[in-house]
C-alpha cells in the first residue's frame, strides 16, 4: 500500500485526483506479482494471454477501466515497505510510459500488489536477498456509466416493443380503413383503431426522449473515460 500512496503523494503535488485504494483490486495486483515471479515473467500480457483488464474482470470486477504499471527487482537488499515504494516510483517516475500512467487524470481508484521471496545468496557470508515484483493497477470507477448502459439497454428494449406495437397498429388502421371503405365496418371502427395508433404513437414519442436523454449521459461519462 505504500507504493500507492507513493503515487498518490506524486498525483496530488501534480493537481491531480489522488486514488481510492481497493482492496479487491489489490488482490488481483499481487495475484500477477505472485503469477510473474513463479512462471518467471515480466509483463502486462500474462503467459496465459490475459491483459490487466481482463486479470481484473476475471474475479467478477466489471465496474473498473484499468491500467497497470509493474515494477521488478532481484537481489535487493531490503524488504523495506518505504524503500521498495521509493524504489518503485523512481523507477515508474524515469519510464514515459509508466509515467504517462501516473499522470492519467481520469484514474480515481487503484490496487497495489507486491510480491516478495526472500532467498539466501551462496557463499560464505549467506547474505540475506530479495526477489520483488510490484504490480500497480489504476483504474477508472465505471459503476455510474455501467448503470447508466444497463438503464439504457431496458429503455431500448422497451422502445423497440413500442415500435412493433405502433407498426402493428398502423397495420390494423390500414386494414380497418379499406374495410370501411368496402362498407365492412361503420367508421367508428376506424376511429377506435385511430384512436389506439395515437396512444401508441405517444408513448413511443416519449420512450424515444428517454432514451436520447439517456444516449447523451452515456456520451458524456463516454468522453470522461477517454
Amino acid at each position: 500500500m505504500k507504493s500507492h500512496e507513493r503515487v498518490n503523494l506524486f498525483r496530488d503535488g501534480e493537481g491531480l485526483r489522488v486514488m481510492a485504494f481497493n482492496d479487491a483490486l489489490s488482490a488481483v495486483a499481487r495475484k500477477h506479482s505472485e503469477d510473474m515471479y513463479r512462471r518467471r515473467f515480466f509483463e502486462h500480457i500474462n503467459p496465459s494471454g490475459l491483459s490487466p483488464q481482463q486479470r481484473v474482470e476475471a474475479p467478477g470486477l466489471r465496474d473498473f477501466s484499468c491500467g497497470e504499471n509493474l515494477y521488478k527487482v532481484e537481489n535487493a537488499r531490503s524488504n523495506d515497505a518505504g524503500v521498495i515504494a521509493e524504489e518503485a516510483f523512481d523507477g515508474w517516475f524515469n519510464s514515459p510510459g509508466h509515467y504517462e500512467n501516473m499522470i492519467t487524470p481520469k484514474w480515481n481508484v487503484g490496487g497495489m500488489g507486491v510480491f516478495v521471496e526472500r532467498k539466501t545468496l551462496a557463499g560464505d557470508a549467506a547474505p540475506v536477498r530479495y526477489d520483488i515484483f510490484v504490480t500497480h493497477l489504476l483504474c477508472r470507477d465505471i459503476s455510474g456509466y455501467n448503470r447508466l448502459k444497463a438503464e439504457y439497454e431496458e429503455a431500448n428494449a422497451l422502445y423497440k416493443g413500442l415500435l412493433a406495437e405502433f407498426e402493428k397498429l398502423e397495420g390494423e388502421y390500414e386494414v380497418a380503413q379499406e374495410r370501411y371503405r368496402n362498407r365492412e365496418v361503420p367508421f367508428s371502427e376506424v376511429e377506435a383503431v385511430y384512436r389506439r395508433l395515437q396512444e401508441a404513437h405517444e408513448r413511443l414519442n416519449a420512450q424515444v426522449e428517454v432514451v436520447n436523454r439517456l444516449v447523451r449521459r452515456l456520451n458524456t461519462e463516454a468522453e470522461a473515460e477517454a
